[in-house]
């Protein structure tokens, strides 16, 4: 496992890294796998790298990887945007990336 930060049953869940850009950059591309994020631009390299730059840096958002622990495959990204201290309220996304692992709980698991 790669820097866990939730272990579960099949999934644990890890920080993002530059290194999962290219995983994302083809994930984002998919019409099929983006439908449902709200993306309508195309996705490439440097705006990817941009994005995981200062994903950490943004104290109102939490993403952290979806990885299988059997494969040590990253599969998708789960997260909280807009996180209100005040309201007490947030919003949550989920994708699996790889659409070979879409319907296997693998999503319901990390929301878990």
């Amino acid at each position: 496992m790669k820097n866990p930060f939730i272990v579960g049953d099949k999934i644990y869940l890890r920080p993002l890294d530059m290194e999962d850009a290219d995983i994302f950059v083809s994930w984002l591309n998919d019409t099929e796998v983006r439908q449902y994020l709200g993306m309508t631009s195309p996705m490439n390299r440097l705006r990817e790298q941009e994005y995981l730059k200062d994903l950490y840096k943004v104290e109102k958002r939490i993403n952290i990887g979806i990885v299988l622990k059997d494969k040590d495959e990253l599969i998708g990204a789960v997260g909280l945007h807009d996180i209100s201290l005040v309201y007490r309220n947030t919003e949550m996304g989920i994708v699996i990336g790889n659409k070979s692992y879409w319907s296997k709980g693998y999503g319901t698991e990390a929301l878990k």
